[in-house]
């Protein structure tokens, strides 16, 4: 890993000084005090986008499924905060190389993070994996401990990544997660909110 970048594997690291979004305008609803984000636009394909505040954070639709849940029982029911909003992405077959949750900041980020969890039996090992492209040119990949799927309430992993100096940026971030096992039975991923610094 570069220097000038470092893994933050801690909740409220991963939250201090940071903006959070939420995906629950997508919820009718469901309103929990978070700044929901504000949709700009739809593009059919490959993209859609949304601002909040200054900043369009673009949610890159080139390849599994995505769809918008909650943490509940009988939707997404595992470890995240009970009616979390949520981003879902489709885990994928192993001859694809696309991240299931991919997202491009207008401006660069210095700080970018989320809870990660995936779908499939309780007590499944998993890892959480952030890549970052730095500067619109390399991407960096960080990875959380290993954990085990549950049911705990806001016990999934934290995971983000923020440069150190004044002169990189993050300009995507892309999340995915590991099945430590190879089971094969994790059938999406999810990110709950997602923290950044511009």
């Amino acid at each position: 890993m570069p220097s000038y970048l470092q893994a933050i594997l801690d909740r409220n690291a991963m939250k201090a000084g940071c903006q959070a979004v939420s995906w629950q305008s997508f919820l009718p609803g469901f309103n929990n005090g978070v700044t929901p984000l504000t949709q700009e636009v739809s593009v059919s394909g490959r993209y859609r986008a949304f601002v909040h505040d200054d900043c369009r954070i673009t949610i890159v639709r080139n390849g599994p499924t995505q769809v918008f849940s909650q943490c509940r029982n009988g939707l997404f029911g595992y470890n995240f905060d009970d009616d979390e909003p949520l981003l879902l992405g489709s885990l994928r077959g192993e001859d694809q190389l696309l991240a299931p949750i991919h997202l491009k900041f207008s401006q660069p980020v210095r700080k970018v993070g989320a809870c990660i969890s995936a779908n499939g039996d309780l007590d499944d090992a998993y890892i959480a994996e952030l890549e970052v492209r730095i500067d619109g040119g390399a991407w960096v990949r960080v990875v959380a401990p290993i954990t085990q799927l549950s049911q705990q309430r806001g016990s999934a992993p934290a995971l983000g990544a923020a440069t150190t100096n004044n002169t990189n940026f993050i300009t995507e971030a892309r999340f995915d997660v590991i099945d430590v096992n190879n089971t094969g039975r994790f059938r999406r991923m999810a990110i709950g909110q997602l923290y950044f610094q511009l």
